[in-house]
């Protein structure tokens, strides 16, 4: 839990293993018997918070959905859950795109995009080749204009939400759960409109 606040409340270059280490009376050498430097200590913690949303969004199966729409609507609820079970992850992945600013970290961080990117296509062609999507709309601008929306969805909910997120994040708080699940789900209803109505076979 020190690493992903240190994480979280720094920036990656401005994190410090011998603060995390000082807070938790931990010797240097206990730390390197597990991880090789700063950067191994900041994958693993990335890695643990993808594996763990990754298992709360994939319960969600699409076949017991009618549409695409209410399938994406349920995912949202689940990453919800995370959120609420995992509040110290979820606010580590929030801050994952200031962190992503250093050098250092920022080709791992645009691989992970890549790799977001194909999923959504993935999902996007199988809507396409199952009729529910039109198919004269390019693959990858329409599965990027998936990709957006989600970034879009969360500024749109730190702008109006009477909650500040930073104050959030400092406490160690969820940031979507607990008062904000209304507001959210009325930004994703929006949005899911909006999107439906260009890429939805009429």
């Amino acid at each position: 839990d020190r690493a992903f606040r240190e994480f979280t409340l720094k920036s990656y270059d401005d994190a410090s293993i011998s603060s995390i280490l000082k807070d938790l009376g931990m010797a240097k050498g206990s730390f390197y018997q597990y991880f090789e430097n700063k950067r191994a200590l900041f994958d693993y913690l990335t890695g643990l918070v993808f594996k763990t949303k990754y298992t709360y969004i994939m319960a969600v199966k699409r076949e017991e959905y009618d549409s695409f729409w209410d399938y994406s609507r349920a995912m949202y609820e689940h990453g919800l859950g995370f959120d609420r079970d995992h509040p110290l992850m979820s606010n580590f992945g929030y801050c994952l795109n200031e962190n992503m600013d250093s050098p250092t970290v920022r080709e791992t961080f645009i691989n992970w995009q890549k790799e977001g990117f194909e999923t959504i296509k993935t999902m996007v062609k199988a809507e396409i080749d199952a009729g529910n999507f039109r198919n004269d709309i390019p693959l990858e601008s329409a599965a990027m204009f998936f990709m957006s929306m989600g970034k879009q969805i969360i500024d749109q909910l730190r702008m109006t939400s009477l909650n500040d997120f930073q104050e959030r994040i400092a406490a160690g708080r969820p940031l979507l759960a607990d008062g904000n699940e209304e507001l959210l789900f009325s930004i994703v209803d929006q949005n899911f409109k909006l999107l439906s109505a260009a890429l939805d076979k009429k």
